[in-house]
C-alpha cells in the first residue's frame, strides 16, 4: 500500500501492484472434491484472524484460492510430469 517506507522488504516485493496479486495453494495429490471445502475454511480465517492483515496489505479474500497439482499446470504454476 506503500503507507510506510519499508527497507527490509525485497524491492522486488516492494514494487508488486498488490491489487492484481492472487495467491493461490496448491496442495499436492489433494483430490478435487476437497478442494471446496479447504477454500472455504481458508476463507473463514481470513475473514476473522487475518483480517487486519488483509486490510494493511489491500487484499481481498477472493485473491486466495486452493487447488492440487492436477489444477496447477493449468494457470502454468507448475509443469506436468
Amino acid at each position: 500500500m506503500k503507507r510506510h517506507p519499508n527497507e527490509e522488504l525485497p524491492q522486488a516485493f516492494q514494487e508488486l501492484n498488490l491489487a492484481k496479486v492472487e495467491f493461490r495453494l496448491i496442495v499436492n495429490r489433494h483430490q478435487e472434491d476437497w478442494l471446496p471445502p479447504l477454500q472455504d475454511a481458508l476463507q473463514k480465517s481470513l475473514k476473522k484472524p487475518l483480517k487486519t492483515i488483509l486490510k494493511i496489505w489491500g487484499l481481498s479474500t477472493t485473491k486466495v484460492i486452493v487447488m492440487n497439482d492436477k489444477l496447477a499446470p493449468e494457470y502454468k504454476l507448475i509443469t506436468s510430469e
